[in-house]
This record gives C-alpha cells, sequence and structure tokens, in this order.
C-alpha cells in the first residue's frame, strides 16, 4: 500500500503475476518491483497461482485464480476504506501471458475494470508451430498441461486441438475491445520464441488496440552505451 493515499478519492491498483514457466517462481520474486510501483501512488496486488502438474492446473485455472484475486483485493481495499476503480496487469514471461489472458478475458468486465496491461517476454501462444517440442515435451502432452484438457496426438494431427490452445493464447482472444498493451521482447530470447511477438503485435494492430512495443536487447543496449533510444 502507498502512504497517504487520500480516502476521498479513488484509487488504481495494479495486479502483479510473477513468471517462472507456469512452474516455479513466487510472488516473492517482484517485491521491488511492487514497491516501485507502491512509490508512484499504486495499491499493488502480487499473486501467487497453482503451477502445471498440480491438481490438474492450467492457464484456464491459473486465469480464473487471479479473478479469485481480484475479487479478494477489491473486497479487502473496501474494508480499508479505498475505492479502488481501476486497475492494470503486468508480469514477465509465464507472468506476462496470464496478465495478458486476464486483461483480454475479463477487461471491462473485472471486478475493478482493467485499463491497460504492460508485460515483458510473455508467451502469445501455444501452438506447436511455435514450440514445436519445447521442454522436451511431445506437442499433445504440451498441450495437455497448457489447456488443462485431454489432447491426443491425432488431435493434434488434425488440428482438433487448436480451438483449445486459441482458448488460452493471448494473440488469438485479442478483440477490438482489448485493454491498450504494452510489451517488450528480446529478439534473441532462449525461452520464448522471438517470433510469437509478431503474432501478438499483429493482432493487436488488426483488431486497431492501442499498444507500445519496445525492444528489450535495442534498449538495453543503447542505454548502457549511455545514447539517446526511441522505442517503436
Amino acid at each position: 500500500m502507498p502512504t497517504g493515499l487520500d480516502k476521498s478519492e479513488p484509487q488504481s491498483l495494479i495486479l502483479d503475476i510473477h513468471g517462472g514457466g507456469f512452474t516455479s517462481g513466487d510472488k516473492s520474486d517482484d517485491v521491488v518491483l511492487c514497491q516501485y510501483y507502491a512509490s508512484k501512488g499504486f495499491i499493488v496486488v502480487a499473486m501467487n497461482y497453482t503451477y502445471l502438474g498440480v491438481d490438474g492446473a492450467s492457464l484456464n485455472s491459473m486465469t480464473e485464480e487471479a479473478l479469485q484475486c481480484v475479487e479478494a483485493a477489491k473486497k479487502q481495499c473496501a474494508s480499508m476504506g479505498y475505492d479502488v476503480t481501476e486497475m492494470a496487469t503486468t508480469g514477465g514471461s509465464a507472468g506476462g501471458a496470464l496478465a495478458m489472458l486476464y486483461a483480454y478475458r475479463y477487461g471491462s468486465e473485472s471486478p475493478i475494470p482493467v485499463k491497460f496491461v504492460f508485460q515483458q517476454t510473455g508467451p502469445a501462444a501455444f501452438g506447436k508451430d511455435f514450440w514445436g517440442n519445447a521442454s522436451n515435451a511431445d506437442p499433445a502432452r504440451a498441450a495437455s498441461l497448457f489447456t488443462g484438457k485431454n489432447i491426443t496426438p491425432e488431435m493434434v494431427e488434425s488440428g482438433e486441438y487448436q480451438k483449445s490452445i486459441d482458448e488460452i493464447s493471448p494473440a488469438a482472444i485479442v478483440t477490438q475491445d482489448s485493454a491498450p498493451t504494452l510489451c517488450a521482447y528480446g529478439p534473441k530470447d532462449k525461452i520464448v520464441p522471438p517470433k510469437l511477438k509478431f503474432l501478438l503485435l499483429n493482432s493487436l494492430k488488426k483488431n486497431r488496440v492501442p499498444y507500445d512495443y519496445s525492444e528489450l536487447l535495442r534498449v538495453f543496449l543503447l542505454r548502457a552505451l549511455s545514447l539517446p533510444t526511441r522505442c517503436d
């Protein structure tokens, strides 16, 4: 909680979702970031979520847990005398994907309306054409873990699995009403395939959703060299 908030004024909240490949990490990993956001006057909530492989967890259930978190946060803030009227979601890597899923899936229907999402290196899609045999897992097994559904090799081969994959792919659920987006990706990322960013950017552009994109390597190098930089 920021210090000195005026209880007579509406407040804004940031939901931070940690990374870790959907299988590790903790909300405490982002404590420095959360303290920074709070220093700027935002109420900040950091959440944990059930990892893949535990109790049938999937990206769908993780997004539902985020919804429960926001509902609880709104009630808690109200009990403390704060009227929270807007929010943003944020995260890195796996957390970035979940931040987008929440923002695009719930948007203005969220218990606290989502005004924008900002994230870095969040996977924008989960189909085999982009991930292949990532993490030494076959596409059917990976799809089953991500979606929480029983995806067979035959379903992958025929393309039948695509509908379930689209449901958890941020780039596939963007609409004209989606929250404005600020995103950052590295062109030489060894974990999240760099080409995934084009799916997201193209989808945002196609649906005329306001967005901004930063290329991490270029920005960091120019800053290190103390040269002026402009992010497209």
